[in-house]
């Protein structure tokens, strides 16, 4: 009986990501990976099927993170400035899950003219990126599209 399907909308492959309201309407989210349901105290009016093209998919191909940066300027003359970053990344990979890989990275720039400036910088942003290529996933080489948020003050 479970895997009846009266809309024949569910593909065989298949499995859904279930939305189930207080009046006990769902809205099934077709996706790979097995059934799972969340329960929102809010009424969904009807049931609904959405396919979002998740199919493709591969849900351990993941890596959610975030970057600190900070950076100091100067210059009378000749300036220096420099930024310094700290990346905290985790993947969805079973092999990685459960592990924050930390990566750093730095800048370093001179200048010389007629200039006078002092600023400090402090950002972070949040990222999801998706590993698109064929390949095992490798915290030393992940590669693929990500969608940064971030945010910063200058002073």
């Amino acid at each position: 009986m479970k895997y009846i399907d009266p809309t024949g909308m569910k593909g065989e492959s298949m499995d859904d990501k279930i939305i189930r309201g207080k009046d006990n309407h769902k809205w099934n989210i077709k996706a790979e990976g097995e059934d799972k349901t969340i329960n929102v105290p809010l009424d969904l009016g009807s049931d609904k099927n959405i396919d979002l093209g998740l199919g493709n998919i591969d849900p351990n191909r993941f890596i959610v993170g975030y970057t600190a940066n900070v950076g100091l300027e100067g210059s009378l003359g000749i300036g220096v400035s420099g930024n310094v970053n700290v990346t905290v990344a985790q993947f969805t990979d079973p092999t990685y899950a459960g592990y924050n890989y930390v990566y750093a990275g730095g800048e370093q720039v001179a200048s010389a003219g007629v200039q006078f400036s002092i600023s400090a910088t402090v950002g972070t942003s949040v990222f999801v990126g998706y590993e698109t290529s064929k390949n095992p996933i490798d915290p030393a080489s992940f590669a693929g599209p990500s969608y940064p948020i971030g945010l910063s003050a200058d002073i």
